[in-house]
């Protein structure tokens, strides 16, 4: 029976889970309001292994979040996830975040015929985003999208749900909406990232580990203040 340590750190919940053959071990979680990853990531990996009472070794393979999600987010989890491998020779997994969060969003709230629009922020109105049906068959792919009150009105008589830290942004917006429910509880977890994974190790739809980035949505890019522009400009 398989042993998977998963991790998701696409957003702000730093999110460690271990498995056994699909089966919730344990579970290490926090849900804080800032990037808390780069401290808390290896301390919750320890903490499961020492609760479950494993060996790193004993593992079967690590299962990664592997985005979209936060550009720092993917890097610390990717790197973590990538040394276990490297270290112990163990395979790596990557799962779509947002089929994870469609699978939460399906056993915890859905009762009908659904679409289930699972978001993650992207800053601002924009997430990152797919569309599932209510047997997470997904019906549009990932991409990019601003949210307005009109975005919806092309899927006319469809009860749509909406999971995820992106989507919480937007309850206010459509909170008058009778076809539109928006869950801001239904959150990444490590807990969804090792279900999937699961089907994945069965079917060694493993990784490569010298090549594996994660899927970051959009290039990455910094901004530089006006401040610190102008600086430039007069001492150029």
């Amino acid at each position: 029976m398989s042993l998977i340590l998963s991790l998701d750190t696409t957003t702000k919940v730093c999110s460690v889970a271990i498995h056994s053959g699909g089966r919730l071990l344990n579970l290490q979680e926090s849900r804080d309001d800032d990037y808390t990853h780069a401290e808390k990531l290896n301390v919750f990996i320890e903490k499961a292994l020492k609760e479950t009472g494993l060996k790193p070794a004993q593992l079967d393979a690590v299962a990664i979040a592997g985005g979209p999600g936060s550009y720092t987010g993917l890097r610390i989890g990717a790197s973590s996830a990538k040394g276990l491998c490297y270290a112990l020779s163990k395979p790596l997994i990557s799962i779509d975040p947002l089929e994870a969060l469609a699978l939460a969003c399906k056993e915890n709230f859905l009762s009908g015929q659904e679409l289930i629009f699972p978001m993650i922020d992207a800053r601002r109105d924009e997430v990152f985003m797919s569309v599932f049906d209510a047997q997470l068959n997904r019906v549009e792919e990932t991409s990019a999208q601003i949210i307005d009150q009109q975005f919806f009105d092309k899927y006319p008589d469809k009860t749509c749900i909406l999971a995820g830290d992106g989507a919480a942004k937007f309850q206010s917006l459509f909170s008058e909406h009778p076809l539109i429910t928006v869950l801001p509880d239904c959150l990444a977890s490590a807990v969804y990232i090792g279900r999937l994974a699961e089907e994945k190790f069965r079917n060694s739809a493993f990784e490569d580990l010298a090549y594996y980035e994660p899927f970051y949505g959009k290039e990455f890019k910094t901004t530089v203040s006006k401040k610190l522009s102008k600086i430039h400009t007069s001492n150029s």
